[in-house]
This record gives C-alpha cells, structure tokens and sequence, in this order.
C-alpha cells in the first residue's frame, strides 16, 4: 500500500551507476496534485521517474505504488517515427491500455497536429505535443512527464500546459514533471524538489512563488547547500 492519499511514494531511494548516485530521494503524489522535479541535466529527474514507472529498481529504500495504470511521456519519443499520426493510431488501438480515440482526436484538434505527415517531419513543439497527446489518451491516473514542456514552442505551450492541467483536474490525477523550466515550476506546479547531482537540495511550495522571479531563490537554495 502506499502512504495515504498518495498514487505513488518513494521513500529514501537510492540507485548508483559509474557515474552518477542518486542519494536518499523521497517523494509523495497525490491526487490531484503536480510536483515538479527541477534540475539542470544530470540531477537524477529521469532515473527518479523510472524507478517510480517501475522501469528500473532502486538499491535501496522503498517504493510504493496505487496505480499500475501510468502515464509516462518520455523525454524521447517512444514510437516509429516514420509513421504518420494516423498510422500510430492504429497500432494503439491494439494495444492493451484503454486507448481512448475520441479524446485523442480532441487533442489533435486542440494542438494542431497533422495526421498524414511522418513525424519525423514534424516541427519539435508538434513532436512534444504529440508526445504528450499520446500519454493523455489513455486516462491513467498518475503521469510521470520527462521534461515533456521543454521543445514547445510559444505558439503551442498554451494549448498543451490548458490540457494538462484540464486532464488532472477532471481525473484527479497525480503528475510527476522532471523540467528544467522555471516557469512550468510557476504555472503547473503545486510544490517542486530541487535536485542537484542526484541530491535533494529542498522542496519549496510554488504557490508561494507565483508571480516571482524563481531565479535568485533557486540559487539561495544552491548556495546554502553548498555552506553545509
């Protein structure tokens, strides 16, 4: 079982490579409620994600998990590139996940997405839409979202960060989102872990930080880490 209230928690994890360690993490997601992991690369977003996918086991603490039904946007895009977007429809209505046609239609719709054009030939921000389209259309309760925001463009951010947030309130999901970006922190964010090299620095509260220039608290944050 994991901690009340919680679709996902990690307590304590760890995981070492050659070079790299990620050092006691510890991490809650609720329902309804978006936590940012913010930190540069190499500050260990993408293993905590997988080590809470399931993807990969840690060497020590302990994971717990309500849901088997997650959604995960992968910083890289996870399917045939050569394929139109009406070619990769048809393959995941195959698959065994509750594929939702109709409200990946909507999102089309809603990000502009071209149905007959490779992907490969798609501008970056559509990729990431898509990217991001593809993990909403199967209604999983817990999204885990790897610097999904990163590659949109201006034009497209709108759309896409109104989905997200739309999609977590009408299914209380929980949302993990690794992002480098301060000011997805800002708009999506109820409270984000800052990492740094595999350590946690701190976990602020972003409501408190609306409307604020995150910069000089992110790097006070840094600097009194460094004094200890």
């Amino acid at each position: 079982m994991t901690t009340k209230g919680a679709f996902v928690s990690a307590d304590t994890v760890s995981k070492t490579y050659p070079k790299f360690v990620l050092t006691d993490f510890s991490i809650q997601a609720a329902a309804n409620e978006t936590i940012g992991l913010l930190g540069d690369t190499g500050a260990g977003k993408t293993t905590i994600l997988d080590i809470l996918a399931g993807l990969i086991s840690p060497d020590g603490g302990s994971i717990q998990r309500e849901t088997d039904n997650i959604g995960y946007c992968f910083a890289q895009l996870p399917f045939p590139q050569n394929l139109t977007i009406n070619q990769l429809v048809h393959i995941f209505r195959h698959l065994a996940w509750p594929w939702q046609d109709r409200v990946f239609a909507d999102y089309m719709t809603d990000f502009a997405l071209p149905r007959h054009t490779p992907v490969a030939r798609l501008a970056k921000s559509k990729q990431a839409a898509l990217n991001l389209a593809v993990t909403l259309a199967h209604n999983a309760p817990l999204l885990l979202l790897d610097e999904a925001t990163e590659n949109l463009a201006p034009d497209d951010r709108p759309p896409v960060l109104a989905a997200l947030q739309a999609y977590r309130q009408q299914h209380q999901a929980g949302v993990v989102l690794a992002t480098r970006r301060l000011d997805d922190i800002q708009t999506l964010c109820d409270r984000f872990i800052l990492l740094k090299q595999g350590q946690t620095v701190t976990t602020l509260a972003a409501d408190a930080y609306r409307g604020q220039d995150l910069t000089g608290i992110i790097q006070h944050a840094l600097s009194d880490r460094r004094q200890d």
